[in-house]
């Protein structure tokens, strides 16, 4: 079978390692870092992945966090 059919969307799995073989993804670290996204930031402050007197001075005026996320029950 030729190279170019055989990984036709160009992926060669072989080298990733598998889910199982991998620690679990620790959130808070990811989570922890500022986004350019003022939504993802907002939820981000209001979930406690980020503080908003880490932020820079011009984005804490920018910042308005909701007081609850869309799906979130009153």
């Amino acid at each position: 079978m030729p190279a170019a059919r055989r990984y036709a969307r160009g992926g060669d799995l072989t080298k990733i390692p598998k889910a199982a073989d991998t620690p679990p993804a620790d959130l808070f670290k990811i989570l922890n870092v500022d986004t350019s996204n003022p939504y993802l930031r907002a939820i981000r402050i209001q979930r406690g992945f980020l503080r908003l007197e880490d932020l820079p001075l011009e984005l804490r005026s920018r910042v308005a966090v909701p007081s609850r996320t869309p799906g979130e029950r009153q």
